[in-house]
């Protein structure tokens, strides 16, 4: 039997995931799954993760956002299920755009991206991170940038409150009368309401001078407080950072034209701390949504017009799969097969691990017409 700090995994479990562990250690790679359907994947995941502990992060790659939404919730519920903690398990979608889109990401998109970013750099893991192909793929912005631009507030702080005004102008912020959505703040005397980024609530930060006397979580619709918190993590709200310039100096588009901004750009595995496992969900279908995703990309790109500052071409915003996958920094690559498809090449796979789940249907349950007994 297997055991954590905080689950234990059960004894019938070793057998499955002692093998594939010695395989990961070794970094024997890539390690081939075949034959988990479902949410088997996640329940073989889960599995996984409790019997590493605290040694190895996870990263996920499902091919589309839909996908990778049932993975994160599978994943959650065999956590509970299995008596893990949950606050490991981090979600890292896509902008949910069309390439090239004239609009900036929505605020609370930024705020889950910049909060899975922010907690993988700060190293308190290991972390699960499930995420779909277009946001695997896309350059993100360095490291250094974003621990620049984030911000812890406690009581008791010195704050400069004309200072902090504008920081948060840069950080893509909108000062507004009311605060009710995320990235939205106000200002009325000696306090400033906030609606951070990395919170699910907003929070009234009142001042005495320049000293933060307290913070204040607040319902937005009455506006009335309702409790105290102990500190605020204020993080961008949007994924494009210009220094010494507000929000209002940038334009919607300007996230396209981020490579020519920033010295340098980083992927998504270099925020790990240590390299992850990478466990690629069915190849086969990440392949095919990389090679659409990569076409929409280009033919986005060649439809914009001619501008005298255009967008960075996609070369510079997107990596290719295969490089991430092969060498893109994981310490091992594991694939994930309900079955070996005819279409799919031989992986070589260092070693090929066999499982023999079925859906539900297969078995008689959820089958429409037949009663569940």
């Amino acid at each position: 039997m297997i055991t954590t700090s905080n689950s234990t995994l059960p004894a019938r479990w070793t057998g499955f995931v002692e093998p594939i562990l010695r395989g990961i250690d070794a970094q024997r790679s890539p390690i081939s799954l075949v034959g988990l359907a479902g949410s088997a994947k996640s329940l073989m995941l889960s599995a996984l993760a409790l019997a590493f502990g605290k040694s190895r992060s996870f990263v996920v790659l499902a091919a589309t956002q839909e996908a990778a939404e049932d993975l994160h919730a599978d994943l959650v519920f065999f956590h509970k299920l299995l008596g893990a903690p949950v606050d490991r398990i981090l979600f890292f979608p896509e902008w949910g755009q069309l390439p090239y889109s004239p609009t900036r990401p929505p605020v609370e998109v930024v705020g889950i991206r910049m909060s899975a970013l922010d907690r993988l750099r700060n190293g308190k893991g290991p972390h699960l991170l499930v995420t779909s192909v277009p946001a695997f793929l896309q350059r993100l912005l360095p490291q250094q940038a974003l621990q620049e631009a984030s911000i812890t507030l406690k009581p008791g702080l010195t704050v400069d409150r004309t200072e902090f005004i504008t920081r948060l102008l840069r950080l893509g912020y909108s000062r507004v009368s009311a605060v009710e959505a995320p990235g939205d703040f106000a200002v009325r005397g000696g306090i400033i309401d906030l609606f951070s980024s990395a919170q699910a609530g907003p929070h009234r930060i009142e001042f005495l001078g320049d000293s933060l006397e307290t913070l204040r979580l607040f319902d937005p619709g009455t506006q009335k407080s309702s409790g105290r918190a102990s500190e605020l993590r204020v993080l961008p709200a949007r994924e494009l950072l210009r220094e010494g310039l507000d929000d209002e100096s940038l334009v919607s588009t300007d996230e396209w034209r981020a490579p020519r901004i920033y010295p340098t750009m980083d992927t998504l595995l270099d925020y790990f701390p240590e390299a992850p496992i990478l466990f690629a969900d069915e190849p086969l279908d990440l392949r095919q949504q990389s090679e659409a995703f990569v076409d929409e990309v280009a033919s986005a790109y060649a439809a914009q017009p001619s501008s005298a500052n255009p967008p960075s071409p996609p070369v510079d915003l997107f990596l290719p799969l295969a490089d991430l996958m092969e060498a893109g920094g994981a310490h091992a690559l594991v694939t994930i097969d309900a079955f070996l498809s005819a279409e799919e090449p031989a992986l070589e796979a260092s070693a090929v691990f066999r499982f023999e789940s079925q859906r539900p249907q297969a078995i008689g349950i959820g089958v429409k017409g037949r009663p569940f007994t």
